[in-house]
């Protein structure tokens, strides 16, 4: 699978993006500032808000949600609505009360990214025809980004350390069970054993060859890290491709324990464009701790614009590859992710937008909702007001009924 999407990405366009319809300035600027008013609204709202929310303020709740979506995109996908009445808030609402009791020094930053996993795997569900909820294994592997994930990649601790907590952890997805040499450890292996106990290893050997190939994808993205290893030119392509992949056939796994070869190969190529819009996103980041990427070779190469219009043609390539999307859910999912990979993309320009040519940014802004500056403000008051209590309220008041 990593050699067919190296080869998707290498034929994907690196033209111009065809994204939408272009955007004026006056509109985005009245999209700003109805944005602006609506988070400060939310945050009042949300902060006087208690765990016993009445049906009346769940309702208001969601129809300001909505109101300010159409504002924003029209009522073309109405995705808050179509996300709640699928019960993602109350998976949400679920795994942040389940990370609380988990660690109770866990940071806001940690719930937002392991968050993440846990709405990707409840998109599996919904594309699988199945229940949307947390599980035990959506609870386990979307924890494990920030205790292991985010471990490997901090810059502040030994390769030594790193490479024995690799090797350790590798024993133990292949079922050995070691004793935890510290706090860490015990807190990664408590949450492998919480995938174990939903799917014995002798019944589903698929969900544990998929944690051993992210985790060996992870262990080579070391290769990413210059100060590590040297690193060959052609590799930093083929190790996002394989990072990415691995993580989101993972998440297919663990939803459902088997997967046929073309729902393998979809959740692949879903996992893949993900992470190179993680990629684009940490651009900056990676350049300054010499990291290599598909993004920093081609900045190095002076062919960043062309790196990047190349994403927004992969992504409608690999969602040509729909053969397991048949319910009309799965289909206006498939629709949903294309425009938010889209609008995420926009995003991760806007805050790399130093790096591109001023010609090209104005050429990309025009399709954004937004004006590119308005992203850096805009991400700050989400950071402000969206706190794990404030998540917590904004799930219940979205669990209704009408």
């Amino acid at each position: 699978m990593v050699t067919a999407y190296e080869e998707l990405w290498i034929r994907s366009s690196s033209a111009f993006p065809v994204i939408g319809k272009r955007v004026g300035l006056f509109t985005k600027l009245l999209k700003q500032k109805s944005t602006s008013r609506f988070l400060k609204k939310m945050e009042k709202q949300l902060k006087h808000m208690t765990s016993d929310i009445k049906q009346e303020e769940k309702i208001k709740i969601m129809q300001a949600l909505e109101e300010q979506e159409f504002k924003l995109i029209g009522s073309r996908l109405k995705v808050f609505n179509f996300f709640a009445e699928r019960k993602y808030t109350a998976s949400t609402e679920d795994f942040i009360k389940a990370a609380r009791e988990f660690d109770r020094d866990i940071q806001l930053y940690d719930i937002s990214q392991a968050l993440r996993n846990v709405w990707i795997m409840n998109s599996i569900q919904i594309l699988f025809g199945m229940e949307v909820r947390m599980t035990p294994s959506v609870f386990g592997y979307s924890m494990l980004y920030p205790y292991s994930d985010n471990y490997i990649d901090d810059t502040s601790v030994s390769l030594d350390d790193k490479l024995g907590f690799c090797d350790r952890l590798t024993h133990r997805l292949s079922g050995k069970h070691l004793i935890p040499i510290n706090q860490h450890e015990e807190k990664v292996f408590e949450l492998i054993g919480k995938i174990e106990q939903e799917f014995p290893r002798a019944l589903n050997p698929q969900v544990y060859d998929g944690l051993l190939f992210i985790h060996e994808a992870q262990v080579k993205s070391f290769n990413q890290q210059k100060q590590y290893h040297p690193l060959q030119r052609v590799e930093p392509l083929r190790i996002s491709i394989e990072k990415g992949g691995t993580s989101v056939l993972a998440d297919g796994y663990l939803v459902k324990g088997r997967l046929s070869e073309a729902e393998a190969f979809f959740l692949f190529g879903y996992g893949v464009f993900l992470q190179f819009i993680d990629d684009l996103q940490d651009l900056r980041e990676d350049m300054d701790n010499s990291h290599e990427t598909v993004f920093t070779e081609a900045f190095k190469e002076g062919k960043l614009e062309e790196a990047t219009n190349r994403v927004f043609s992969f992504i409608d390539d690999a969602l040509v590859y729909t053969d397991i999307v048949n319910s009309d859910d799965a289909k206006r999912l498939v629709s949903i992710i294309r425009e938010c990979c889209k609008q995420m993309l926009l995003e991760a320009i806007a805050g790399n937008r130093g790096l591109y040519r001023r010609k090209y940014i104005k050429a990309l802004e025009e399709y954004s909702i937004f004006r590119f500056v308005y992203y850096k403000r805009l991400k700050k008051k989400l950071s402000q007001i969206f706190n794990s209590r404030e998540l917590l309220m904004l799930s219940r008041a979205m669990q209704f009924s009408v």
